[in-house]
C-alpha cells in the first residue's frame, strides 16, 4: 500500500496522514530481522451548535501516534528456533483552542445571537473588564482542555522447537511497561469546578510454557501461563469512597 496517506474532511474540519513502512534483513540464511514504523498526525475540529455563530473559538481534537516495531528472528535447527520482538508505541491526544490558558475567555451564553433574531441562547461576545479594570469586549471561546498521553514498551520473547512429531514445544515471556499522564481542565479560567493531574507508570510481565500436540484423529493444546501487574497506583474499591 501507499507509505504515505493524507486525509482532508472540510465538512468537519479533518487532517489527516498516515505514515507506515516496514524493512526486512536477512544477513544470515538462519536470522530474519524486521524493521517497521507506523505513524498518524491528525488535527480536527467538530461542530458545536453552542458555537454556531463563533466556530472559529471552537477547540481543535489533535491524535498523534508513533508505533515502533522491531523483530528478530533465529532458526538454530530445522526443528527449532527462536524469537525476540520489541515494540514501542506513543500516543498523544490533545484537546484545546491554542496554548495560551490564561486567555482563553470563559464562554458564555447570550441573547444577542444573530443580531438578536434567533430564539436560542448561543455562545457569542459579551462585555468584560481588563486588568486595568476597563471594559472591553469579548468573544466566548472553549475553554475545555485536555492532554491524555500514553507510552507503552513491550518485549516479547519465545523459543519453538518441535521435540516430537506429536509434540510442539513454546516458551516465552512478555512484559509491558506504561506511562499513562493526563492534565483535564474540563473548564479553563473557572477554578470552581477543578482539574484532574496524575502520571502513573503500571508494568505488567508474564511467562508461558505450551504444548500442541498432534495425533492422527486430534489436536490437544496444552499450557500453563502465569501473569503479574502492578498498577503502581491506589485506589478505592468503593466508588463512594472518595478518600
Amino acid at each position: 500500500g501507499n507509505p504515505i496517506q493524507r486525509h482532508h474532511n472540510f465538512t468537519t474540519m479533518d487532517r489527516r496522514e498516515r505514515y507506515t513502512g516496514n524493512i526486512i534483513i536477512n544477513p544470515f540464511r538462519s536470522v530474519k530481522i524486521m524493521l517497521g514504523y507506523t505513524g498518524l498526525d491528525q488535527k480536527q475540529r467538530f461542530y458545536d451548535h453552542l458555537f454556531k455563530e463563533i466556530p472559529d473559538h471552537i477547540g481543535y481534537d489533535y491524535n498523534k501516534s508513533h508505533l515502533y516495531k522491531f523483530a528478530f528472528t533465529h532458526t538454530l535447527s530445522e526443528n527449532t528456533f527462536y524469537t525476540l520482538k520489541v515494540a514501542y508505541f506513543d500516543f498523544n491526544y490533545t484537546h484545546k483552542l491554542h496554548d495560551d490558558l490564561e486567555n482563553i475567555i470563559v464562554p458564555i451564553l447570550s441573547p444577542d445571537a444573530f443580531d438578536g433574531t434567533s430564539n436560542y441562547e448561543f455562545y457569542g461576545g459579551y462585555w468584560s473588564q481588563n486588568e486595568q479594570g476597563d471594559s472591553i469586549w469579548v468573544i466566548s471561546d472553549d475553554n475545555l482542555f485536555r492532554d491524555y498521553r500514553t507510552k507503552e514498551l513491550s518485549v516479547l520473547g519465545d523459543i519453538t522447537s518441535q521435540i516430537h512429531k506429536s509434540h510442539l514445544i513454546k516458551i516465552g515471556f512478555e512484559y509491558k511497561h506504561y506511562n499513562i499522564k493526563e492534565d483535564y481542565i474540563p473548564f479553563v479560567n473557572e477554578p470552581e469546578y477543578g482539574e484532574t493531574h496524575y502520571e502513573e507508570e503500571p508494568f505488567k510481565a508474564s511467562v508461558f510454557a505450551q504444548d500442541k500436540m498432534e495425533f492422527d484423529d486430534f489436536v490437544v493444546n496444552a499450557g500453563l501461563r502465569f501473569d503479574y501487574l502492578d498498577p503502581k497506583t491506589e485506589f478505592s474499591p468503593d466508588v463512594n469512597d472518595q478518600t
